[in-house]
């Protein structure tokens, strides 16, 4: 062999056969400065396919040139001194050459010299098992342990988490994206055994090793019990399989704290399943009025209640307005309030009040406040106590204006308890003679007047026949 300035002492190795290859090799020049170059050789089988690495780097397949009728290719490279190693998918031979100026050595891989090993052992994957409680939305964690005969590091080993439908693994297939060391049942997985795969890589060396499958777990169960799958239950752990949910946020009902979401807790909340912020309850029965089906407790319902927050059991609606008197605030829906009307049931917008008694006309039974009630006063308006009725008409003296039913009214009449018509009035003092006891006007009544028309205050009647001589047309009776 040629060395660093001239021919290098000739050296020899056997490769092993190719059904010995190894998919990765360590090896280490031979140090101390007596070898000026030092090369690695590597011989492939020219049908296999793959990427073989040194020291992490690929060896481009340019490098590799084909050994005459042999079937292989060799690529050499030059090496460093020191510590090196080789890796593939596929089976390859190596040697390992030094170089000096009278001196070189030739070892082939799957030799020792020098204590350096060479090794091809696989990673391995053991004690492989699922961790955690196999419940709806509850993490399962996979544990195991790792080792490799040469000390190569763990790699990206691999996972695959698999359903089944039984602890034997009928039916098994894998978990679509679940390639994570931990895992989450679904809603799909809900009574089904689930279990995961380990394959273990290597960083360095023969990379990949088998893959290691735990045992299944399961069944897959909801953690309430109440049928509805932990991811979809709006209490996961508090049974409610009607998922009732009153005011539609996250949290059903019976895990809510504020079934209605008006800020005000359940416990404390009149109307719990109804917005009632104020808590508004006016018959203090405990129920609020927002949920409260009777919210003045009268016993009438609400929807029939003409006052729903005022009891008026008897429903009474004298104007007949919809609104019952204890909460109408004119129930005779005259046009003034109850508190200033004096007949606040009876219609009576003008509020005349004749007697001035605080009670109007109207609504009052004895209008002129004289003791006789209005229905049987003959002068309702005007007080009257004693009903007098000269012309007995129906209408009191008090009230009547024509007192003596003579068509003369009372105020123009000269007798106005006493029909006359004609108003005669003999002596003109003002009272008529139908009522004046002394129509001549001589001081001499007329029931004792013998001439009651003519004034004779003597009375002198000479021929005694009992008209006087005043009005006598035959004074000495001849």
């Amino acid at each position: 062999m040629e060395g660093g300035g001239g021919m290098g002492d000739p050296a020899m190795g056997s490769l092993v056969p190719p059904e010995q290859f190894l998919n990765r090799y360590t090896f280490s020049t031979i140090g101390g400065g007596l070898f000026s170059r030092h090369h690695l050789q590597v011989i492939v089988d020219n049908t296999e396919t793959g990427t073989i690495t040194l020291d992490g780097s690929p060896i481009g397949a340019g490098k590799f040139v084909a050994i005459g009728g042999t079937g292989y290719s060799v690529a050499t490279i030059p090496l460093p001194e020191g510590s090196h190693n080789t890796a593939s998918n596929l089976g390859h031979g190596i040697f390992v050459i030094g170089l000096a100026n009278f001196n070189s050595y030739l070892y082939p891989g799957g030799t020792q010299l020098g204590g350096i090993i060479i090794g091809n052992d696989t990673p391995v994957a053991a004690n492989v098992s699922v961790g955690g409680t196999p419940v709806v939305n509850s993490a399962l964690t996979v544990s195991y342990t790792y080792s490799d005969t040469e000390g190569d590091l763990e790699g990206a080993s691999s996972f695959q988490w698999l359903v089944a439908s039984d602890a034997v693994g009928t039916h098994k297939v894998a978990i679509p994206d679940a390639t994570n060391k931990s895992y989450r049942p679904t809603v799909t997985d809900f009574n089904k055994y689930i279990t995961v795969e380990v394959t273990p890589v290597a960083q360095t060396g023969t990379t990949v090793g088998t893959p290691v499958e735990a045992s299944f777990v399961g069944p897959v169960v909801d953690n309430d019990g109440d049928g509805i799958p932990s991811d979809t239950d709006n209490c996961p752990a508090d049974a409610n399989a009607d998922q009732a949910n009153n005011d539609g946020d996250a949290l059903g009902d019976v895990c809510d704290t504020d079934d209605d979401n008006d800020g005000v807790k359940d416990g404390a909340d009149n109307c719990p399943l109804v917005v009632n912020a104020d808590q508004t309850d006016t018959d203090g029965d405990g129920a609020g009025d927002a949920c409260d089906t009777d919210d003045d407790n009268d016993g009438v319902k609400d929807g029939a209640d003409n006052c729903p927050l005022v009891i008026n059991a008897d429903q009474t609606d004298t104007d007949g307005d919809g609104a019952g008197d204890a909460c109408d605030t004119d129930d005779d829906n005259d046009g003034v309030k109850d508190g200033a009307d004096n007949c606040p049931l009876v219609v009576n917008a003008k509020q005349t009040d004749t007697d001035g008694d605080g009670a109007g006309d109207a609504c009052d039974t004895d209008d002129d406040n004289d003791a006789v009630k209005d229905g049987a006063d003959n002068c309702p308006l005007v007080v009257n106590a004693k009903q007098t009725d000269t012309d007995g008409d129906g209408a009191g003296d008090a009230c009547d204006t024509d007192d003596d039913n003579d068509a003369v009214k009372d105020g123009a009449d000269n007798c106005p308890l006493v029909a006359n018509a004609k108003q005669t009035d003999t002596d003109g003092d003002g009272a008529g003679d139908a009522c004046d006891t002394d129509d001549d006007n001589d001081a001499v009544a007329d029931s004792a007047d013998n001439c009651p028309l003519v004034t004779n205050a003597n009375q002198t009647d000479t021929d005694g026949d009992g008209a006087g001589d005043a009005c006598d047309t035959d004074d000495d009776g001849d």
